[in-house]
C-alpha cells in the first residue's frame, strides 16, 4: 500500500533560526550559533537562517515560503537561571492577554527584536506551525560587545547536539497493519486512511503497511524515533476493544502480560527484522482492537467500525501532544 504524508512533502520542511541581537554578547548567541549550523550538513527539508530583525519583516518573509512542519528557535535569554544553562522546550502557543499582545505589536512595529515578542506576535497571527521548539541559554553578560563569554560559548556543543537531537526527533510513523479482505483485519489500515485526513503534526507519517511486513522494514529505512503500529489484535475481551501497550522482544507486551494471536506475528517478525538491522525506534507503541470476524468480506464488523473513530481520536492525541 503506498505511504500517505499528512502534510503533502517527501520530507518534513524543518527551520533552525537563531533570533537576537548581534554585538550584544551572550544575547546574540541565536544569530552567531547560526554560523555554526550553517556550516553543517543537514537532511533534506531542513533550513538555517537568522532571523534576528523585526517579528512582523519575519511574518512578511514566512508568507512568501511553503509553509514549514516544525521551526526550531535557539536565542540567549535573560531568565534568572544560572549562566550557561541550556533549556529546551515545545511552545504551547498559550498567548497572554490582549492588551498584552496589541503592547507587543507596538514593539515589533518599533523594531524590537524579542524572541519572546516573536513568538507571541507570530501565533497570534497563525504564521507558526503547530510543532515549535524553543532552545533558550542563559547569558552572563547582556551588555554591548563583541563574542560569547566563556561560560555561554562552553554551552554551543550542547546546544549542537539539541539542535541535532530534535531535528532527527521530528519524525513519528504511524503504520495500520491488515488485510481489507479479511473483514476486522483490516481495522489497521482503516485507521490509516481515517488520519490521512486529519490534521496531523507535519512530522507525523501515516503509512498503509497492509499485510506485507517487510513494508514497514523499508519505510522505517527513512529514519523515525518514533512508531505507532496500529491492528487488529486478539487478546479474549469484548469486540471493538482497544488496547495501547509497548511490545516486548518476546512476543509478550506490558499490557496485561498476555500474549497476541497468531495474527500479530506478521508485525512482531517486522520489529525484529527492523530491530537486527537497527532500524526500530526506541519508542513503540501498539494500538490495538480486538475483532469480531476475520472471515472474507471487505465490512467491519459494527464494533470494530465504531473503533475506527476512537482510535484514530487516541492516535491524534498522542502525536499531537508529542508534536506541541
Amino acid at each position: 500500500m503506498p505511504a500517505v504524508w499528512t502534510d503533502g512533502p517527501a520530507a518534513p520542511r524543518v527551520l533552525i533560526a537563531g533570533v537576537g541581537y548581534h554585538h550584544l554578547r551572550d544575547m546574540s548567541f541565536g544569530p552567531l550559533l547560526v554560523e555554526r549550523l550553517s556550516a553543517i550538513e543537514w537532511p533534506p527539508g531542513v533550513e538555517i537562517e537568522d532571523l534576528s530583525y523585526g517579528p512582523v519583516g519575519i511574518m512578511h518573509n514566512l508568507d512568501a515560503r511553503d509553509p514549514y512542519d516544525r521551526m526550531i528557535f535557539v536565542a540567549g535569554v535573560k531568565r534568572g537561571r544560572e549562566a550557561g544553562t541550556m533549556h529546551s522546550y515545545r511552545w504551547n502557543g498559550a498567548l497572554p492577554d490582549p492588551e498584552e499582545i496589541q503592547a507587543r505589536v507596538a514593539e515589533a512595529v518599533t523594531g524590537v527584536i524579542s524572541l519572546d515578542n516573536l513568538l507571541i506576535i507570530a501565533t497570534y497571527f497563525g504564521k507558526l506551525p503547530r510543532d515549535v521548539v524553543v532552545i533558550e541559554v542563559e547569558a552572563e553578560d547582556e551588555g554591548w560587545g563583541e563574542g560569547l563569554t566563556p561560560v555561554v560559548e562552553e554551552a554551543i556543543p550542547r546546544v549542537l547536539e539539541e539542535v541535532r537531537r530534535q531535528t532527527a526527533g521530528a519524525r513519528t510513523l504511524v503504520a495500520g497493519f491488515g488485510n481489507l479482505l479479511l473483514g476486522d483485519d483490516g481495522f489497521g489500515v482503516r485507521v490509516i486512511q481515517r488520519l490521512s485526513g486529519m490534521d496531523l503534526p507535519g512530522s507525523v507519517k501515516a503509512c498503509e503497511i497492509g499485510a506485507g511486513g517487510i513494508n514497514l522494514v523499508l519505510t522505517l529505512m527513512e529514519d523515525f524515533s518514533r512508531l505507532i503500529v496500529v491492528d487488529a489484535v486478539r487478546q479474549g475481551r469484548p469486540p471493538g476493544t482497544l488496547c495501547v501497550f509497548t511490545p516486548k522482544e518476546n512476543g509478550h507486551h506490558a499490557h496485561g502480560g498476555a500474549t497476541a494471536d497468531p495474527h500479530f506475528a506478521e508485525p512482531l517478525r517486522a520489529m525484529e527484522l527492523a530491530r537486527a538491522l537497527e532500524l526500530l525506534p526506541e519508542s513503540v507503541t501498539v494500538v490495538g482492537c480486538e475483532p469480531e470476524s476475520c472471515e472474507l468480506t471487505l465490512e467491519l464488523s459494527s464494533p470494530v467500525a465504531e473503533a475506527v473513530d476512537r482510535a484514530a481520536a487516541k492516535i491524534f492525541e498522542m502525536v499531537s501532544e508529542e508534536g506541541r
